[in-house]
């Protein structure tokens, strides 16, 4: 349950961040950034943690690039949860 509830809120982080990068709202973009790095870190999820933390220390400029590995990641780790935890991953990123 708890695997379950963090990918349903990293999926709404990421779409928040999302959202932060389009309105330039750099401090929720950042916000939201460490927090999945903090949850992806909980459960184990340590590609998806990397690119969090990364997202977090790039400059403007480089967020667009950033985000996209943070996708591919959330997706990578979408992947992995799903074969591991059937029923726990929550859908793609990009809804």
């Amino acid at each position: 349950m708890l695997l379950r509830t963090m990918m349903q809120e990293a999926h709404e982080r990421i779409a928040a961040i999302r959202a932060g990068l389009a309105a330039d709202d750099w401090d929720g973009l950042l916000r939201e950034a460490q927090a999945l790095r903090a949850a992806a870190g909980t459960v184990g999820l340590t590609g998806l943690e990397q690119c969090a933390e990364h997202l977090a220390q790039v400059s403007r400029p480089d967020a667009v690039g950033a985000l996209e590995k943070l996708e591919e990641a959330w997706s990578a780790a979408e992947r992995a949860v799903e074969q591991e935890h059937p029923g726990a991953s929550v859908g793609a990123a990009e809804d």
